[in-house]
Parts: C-alpha cells; sequence; structure tokens
C-alpha cells in the first residue's frame, strides 16, 4: 500500500496515481517475521548503498506502557544506537529520511521518526483535521493524507487503507520530486537541510499559527 502511494504508475488509465508518477522505487524487506532492529540496520546501510536519495519508515519501534502496546520514542529517551549512527552516517551523505509518526494516539512521536534526522510525519482525514491514531509530539514536521488514502494492495487489488504509514510516503514522494527537479536545475542534489526548509516553508499550516504538535508545520504541499 505505501509503496504504491509513492511510486504507482501514472496516466495509464488503471487504479491510482502514485506521488512521484512512476519513480524509481528500491524496496527492502527487513521484517522477515515480527521484525527486528538488526534487518532494518541492514536494511538502511543497504539502500544507502545502492544509492538512494530517499528512505521513507513507515514503522516505528514498540514497547509496552501501562500493559497496553505503544511506539517507543526518543522524546522518551529511547535510542537504538546502531540504527540511529546508520541514519546519521547516511544522512550526512545528503540520503533524506522520512518516517511515520505512529498509529497509537501518543503525545510522542515513535522511534525512528522521532530522530532530528528523520522528517517526522503525522496523518490527517480528508477534511484536513488530525486522524485520531495519529501520534503528536515536540518532534512532529508534518502532516499527510492517511485517513483513509485509497492505494494498492496485495494480490493486484486496491482498497482504502488508514495509518501513518501511508502518509509517511505522500511526504517521501514529494521530496522525491522535489530533488529530482532541483538537481535537474541546480546539476546538484539538494541537502537534507534544504529539503527540510523546502517542505517545512511550504506546508500549508493547520491547527495553531506556526508550528504546533498536533500538526507540525502543516499539511505537505
Amino acid at each position: 500500500g505505501g509503496a504504491g502511494v509513492l511510486a504507482a504508475r501514472t496516466n495509464n488509465g488503471l487504479g491510482i496515481a502514485g506521488v512521484t508518477w512512476g519513480g524509481y522505487l528500491l524496496p527492502i524487506k527487513v521484517f522477515s517475521d515480527q521484525g527486528n532492529s538488526a534487518e532494518l540496520l541492514k536494511g538502511v546501510n543497504q539502500a544507502s548503498a545502492l544509492g538512494a536519495r530517499v528512505i521513507n519508515l513507515s514503522l516505528c519501534y514498540v514497547t509496552w506502557e501501562n500493559g497496553k502496546e505503544v511506539c517507543a520514542s526518543s522524546e522518551k529517551g529511547y535510542d537504538d544506537y546502531g540504527l540511529t549512527q546508520a541514519i546519521r552516517q547516511a544522512r550526512s551523505k545528503g540520503i533524506v529520511f522520512i518516517g511515520a509518526s505512529g498509529n497509537y494516539n501518543q503525545s510522542v512521536v515513535g522511534y525512528p521518526a522521532s530522530l532530528p534526522e528523520v522528517i517526522a510525519v503525522g496523518a490527517v482525514k480528508v477534511d484536513g483535521s488530525r486522524a485520531s491514531f495519529s501520534n503528536t509530539g515536540q518532534t512532529l514536521d508534518l502532516v499527510a493524507p492517511g485517513d483513509p488514502v485509497f492505494t494498492t494492495s496485495l494480490g493486484g487489488d486496491y482498497g482504502w487503507l488508514r495509518g501513518t504509514s501511508f502518509s509517511s510516503p505522500i511526504v517521501a514522494g514529494v521530496v522525491a520530486l522535489y530533488m529530482s527537479k532541483y538537481a535537474s536545475e541546480q546539476k546538484a542534489w539538494p541537502s537534507p537541510d534544504q529539503v527540510y526548509q523546502c517542505l517545512t516553508n511550504t506546508a500549508e499550516d493547520l491547527g495553531p499559527s506556526g508550528w504546533d504538535a498536533e500538526y507540525g508545520f502543516g499539511l505537505v504541499r
């Protein structure tokens, strides 16, 4: 579903149009069963080595609080040292990271989206209001449609899906378009900081004026 949001073929009379209009997609499997940090670390390093310019992380690390499954978060001191260092190293090479804020209606953004090196994305409804499940927090950067999104599903079908995991690739697609356009005009790739400034400066402000913990800088445009 997330891959369809990002890169479904366009202008072919079928299904949906991906944000990148058919951009080059590099799918890397990081969850063999339940998934673990070693697989995710390997995936990030593999994407970096293969020349990816944008890495989408539609996931959050899970922990338990008061008997409930929730996202772990940097905002509460959580860190996976190996993954954090890999993300920092890849970003220093110019790779842009986008991550889902989480679907637990928490007041913290889930890790790894909560890292300052990752653009954290929450979900909004069709009317622009926050999706009830979307995590908020001090490290939230942007929001994008995610409640619901019509996208690809297993077996070659299409359907309505909900989650910040579908909001994040929308932003990743916008990032890819911006970076491609910039590179074609400037003959150089924009830095991750330039990408961040472009997206946050052009976002449609939602909620209280300016940045806020529920919508970040606003709706990606």
